[in-house]
């Protein structure tokens, strides 16, 4: 039977056999929880014959547990924290990361919405525009910059983009992606628009010589906002992001549903108890490898050259593996495994039906 309880963050669901039912007591959670647990792990519960299968709560990733209030790091910056510890999107990445289905279904999804990539055309511009336009090309790695947007997209449902502009400010010359994870924004102001975006690695601390700020143009006319503003700044961030409903600040992505769901949970603890009984219960007592050099070899030394010609079963080569003359393989000689080869009868002949490849 299973059952489960809180600890911390972290819920503990119990693999028990026979059904023998245990609680779990305070001691027994501190011996079956070192400092080097890592989740999701399985691990024996002291003084039963029980194992626990320790996984992360993902019900809870998009949940606020408490108001979200603006972090002052100076008179110039402060900050709106993305979920109530600041890590959510990293909690989010770290949950995507840990399942091969849907970290490869996220990139397919990015890889769709890149498409063919960006495709300009100059046919009908002068000559001066398409130099301007070939130059531009050169000074800025338009298919990285659009298939990292187009990441965020899907993993955040926003992206940020950082446009430059010229020594004049009338042209822009370099746009930059500046990944979603990083970025914080500023509280909005009195008209509910947001001035300015942070960016830093807030996975760890961080001090403000680490942080970039960087201006924010208007979501709703940021062209407008940009004639509007002066010469003396010539950095912008751009911010494109997927309307979603309850969100002010940080969109909820549309894939939510999923962790706060049941299914991802079970599809986790599938893997997890498939590998605590392959460990525990189906041990392999031995593991053979065989170069990929070795069948040629036999090929070579047989003579054959007939490609449907039966090659030796794996019992064969087990038994000339035992058989060997010398040292080599002695005490697997001496194990039960090799006595389960002695006098066995198979022949692997063509006129005997052997295998194929």
């Amino acid at each position: 039977m299973l059952c489960s309880q809180q600890v911390e963050n972290y819920s503990i669901v119990l693999c028990l056999f026979r059904g023998l039912t245990y609680n779990i007591s305070l001691l027994q959670k501190q011996h079956i929880m070192p400092d080097t647990l890592t989740f999701t792990s399985v691990h024996n519960i002291p003084g039963t014959h029980a194992s626990a299968a320790f996984t992360s709560k993902t019900s809870e990733v998009f949940k606020e547990e408490h108001n979200i209030a603006p972090i002052i790091i100076n008179d110039k910056m402060k900050y709106i924290p993305w979920g109530g510890d600041n890590q959510m999107p990293y909690n989010i990445i770290d949950l995507i990361e840990s399942d091969e289905t849907m970290s490869t279904c996220q990139m397919f999804n990015a890889e769709v919405c890149y498409g063919s990539g960006l495709v300009y055309d100059t046919e009908l511009a002068t000559a001066q525009v398409q130099a301007q336009v070939d130059d531009f090309m050169l000074d800025n790695d338009l298919a990285s910059y659009f298939l990292g947007v187009c990441q965020d997209f899907k993993h955040f449902g926003f992206c940020v983009s950082v446009i430059i502009l010229n020594e004049d400010a009338s042209r822009i010359v370099r746009i930059v992606r500046k990944q979603a994870c990083y970025v914080r924004f500023a509280p909005a102001d009195k008209s509910g628009v947001i001035p300015y975006i942070l960016y830093a690695n807030w996975r760890n601390t961080v001090s403000p010589e680490d942080i970039e700020r960087i201006e924010l143009l208007n979501p709703q006319s940021p062209f407008t906002d940009l004639q509007n503003r002066g010469k003396k700044i010539k950095k912008f961030a751009v911010v494109s992001r997927i309307p979603t409903p309850d969100n002010t600040y940080y969109p909820i992505p549309y894939y939510a549903a999923l962790f706060k769901g049941k299914w991802f949970n079970i599809k986790q603890l599938i893997g997890i108890a498939k590998e605590a009984k392959l460990r525990n219960s189906a041990p392999i007592k031995y593991h053979i490898e065989i170069a990929n050099s070795f069948w040629n070899n036999i090929f070579k030394v047989e003579g054959i050259t007939d490609r449907e010609y039966p090659i030796p079963s794996i019992i064969d080569i087990v038994n000339s593996i035992r058989l060997a003359k010398g040292s080599v393989f002695a005490e697997w000689k001496q194990s039960d495994t090799a006595k389960l080869f002695e006098d066995h009868g198979y022949k692997n002949k063509k006129q005997a039906g052997g295998y194929f490849f």
